[in-house]
This record gives structure tokens, C-alpha cells and sequence, in this order.
């Protein structure tokens, strides 16, 4: 008997909102059946993401983050912080367990940047490097019958940014949480003078169905927030991010977003995502 067809899906969310992209990123993954494999691909406002099992006080400057509002959000995979903001593209791998690979989705990354004419490289950390500094650092979440593997590529972010609310506020404190790596990072607009946000994507597009085989583009619409909220996603609870709910930054409710619709991806089918 010859194995089922391989079901593979390119997802772009239309949100810049961390905790509806998070929730929904979450919904798109426990709905993920087996044999299919997804490449969700998603921009936030500026906030900033900590692991699951982190605290958030030994993490981020809280206040400052607040005063400036700077959203927080907890993850549904472990590892550890990242400040997010429009010059930051996302990827979420997500694959059933007889599929998922990881070191396969690196090779779709590099590959792309290999594209795009920049030479980059995987560290023991699973960071991705270009000429000595981080440009991109990711996350697992593995069960038995699937994995998600989510990561960050800055591309223009604010770097100044990312730095001064990376960098607790609190001293002395503590704490049973994972505490993030610091590391150096770099943005791939200053490797490669020009490179576009659109640049990027297409590449990743181009790169994620020449590994995988063609499938569809999806848009992940705000229009499906009350379905979200309706959801057994456990990152929604009471329309919050059931992990964060107590952190000073999170509100009661999930806000709306202002995301935009992006610039096609040639070659590919463009549809409406209904969760």
C-alpha cells in the first residue's frame, strides 16, 4: 500500500496582534491532522514573548514596557525571550510526528537566506547566525502525534528596542524559572543593504514548497477572532492567554489588531482561513 499524500499549507496571518497570533498559532496546531505539514508565518506589534516556564520579572523591564505598551505574552513552547515588532517575521513549522524533522526546517530557512544571497549558519543553540550574530532563535513544543517549531528572523527590527526591554529591571529575585541566553544580535537588512520584508517571505514561501511540495496560501483573517475565542485552545481562556493572564502587561481581553494584508506569494492558491 503506498503512503497517503503528504498535505502541506503555506498560513500568513493578517494580525500584528501577539496574543491573537499566539492563540491562533496554537488553534492551527492542535487542529493539525496527520500527514500534514504547515508553515504559519506571522508579524506582532512590538511586545515582547517569554517561554512557558519563565518568569517574567527576571526577563523584561515590566515597567518600561508598560509605559510604552509593549505587550506580553507567554508562549506554548518552553525556551526563552524574544522582543518582537514589525521588523521581526515569525515562522511556526508545524508537522505530524511522522514527519516533523527540525533539522529540516532549518534547511528551509537557510536555504532561503541562501536565495536572497546571505550566508548564514547553525549554531549548537539552534540560533541562526550570519557573520558572528544571531538573526534568528526558536523554540519546540513536541508530542507524540506532532511538533511545532517556531522561530524569530529579524529583518529590520529595532534593535535598540529589543535590547532595552530585554534587560530586567529586578536585580535581586528569586526565581525556579528558565532564564534566557543573551546573545548579539543582528539584523539581516544590515547583511544585505535593500532586503525587504516581501524578500524574505517569498524566499521562505519558494523554499517551504520546493521541500514540501505545493499547497495552498491561506489568510489568517481577525474576522475569525470570536471563533478563536471559542475554541478548546487551552491558550485561550476567557478571551486571555491562559499562561499570562496575571502578568501586568496582559489585558482581559484580546484586542483587535491592525494587521494588513500582505503582498501575494506568487505561484501559490490564496484562501480565507475559517477556524
Amino acid at each position: 500500500m503506498s503512503a497517503p499524500e503528504l498535505k502541506t499549507k503555506l498560513i500568513i496571518a493578517e494580525s500584528d496582534d501577539p496574543w491573537f497570533n499566539l492563540a491562533a498559532e496554537e488553534v492551527l496546531f492542535n487542529r493539525l491532522q496527520p500527514g500534514e505539514a504547515a508553515l504559519y508565518l506571522w508579524v506582532n506589534s512590538a511586545s515582547v514573548i517569554i517561554g512557558r516556564y519563565q518568569n517574567p520579572w527576571l526577563e523584561c523591564r515590566l515597567g518600561q514596557m508598560k509605559d510604552d505598551g509593549v505587550k506580553l505574552a507567554r508562549r506554548m513552547s518552553g525556551g526563552g525571550a524574544v522582543y518582537h515588532d514589525p521588523g521581526n517575521l515569525n515562522f511556526s513549522f508545524m508537522a505530524g510526528a511522522e514527519i516533523y524533522d527540525k533539522q529540516t526546517d532549518f534547511s528551509i530557512i537557510l536555504q532561503a537566506l541562501g536565495n536572497l544571497g546571505i550566508s548564514a549558519g547553525l549554531n549548537s543553540r539552534n540560533d541562526i547566525i550570519v557573520d558572528g550574530n544571531k538573526v534568528s532563535g526558536s523554540a519546540f513544543k513536541l508530542t507524540k502525534t506532532k511538533s511545532v517549531h517556531h522561530c524569530t528572523l529579524l529583518v529590520s527590527s529595532d534593535l535598540d528596542r529589543l535590547r532595552t526591554y530585554l534587560r530586567p529591571g529586578t536585580a535581586a529575585i528569586e526565581s525556579k524559572g528558565i532564564k534566557s541566553v543573551r546573545s548579539e544580535v543582528a539584523n539581516l537588512a544590515d547583511c544585505l543593504p535593500g532586503l525587504t520584508f516581501d524578500d524574505v517571505k517569498q524566499a521562505a514561501a519558494q523554499s517551504f514548497f520546493k521541500e514540501f511540495g505545493g499547497g495552498p496560501t491561506e489568510y489568517l483573517s481577525e474576522s475569525t477572532r470570536s471563533l478563536l475565542q471559542r475554541s478548546n485552545s487551552t491558550v485561550v481562556q476567557n478571551g486571555c492567554l491562559e499562561n499570562a493572564r496575571n502578568l501586568p502587561t496582559v489585558s482581559a481581553a484580546i484586542s483587535a489588531g491592525a494587521g494588513a494584508r500582505p503582498s501575494s506569494v506568487s505561484g501559490t492558491q490564496k484562501s480565507l482561513i475559517q477556524l
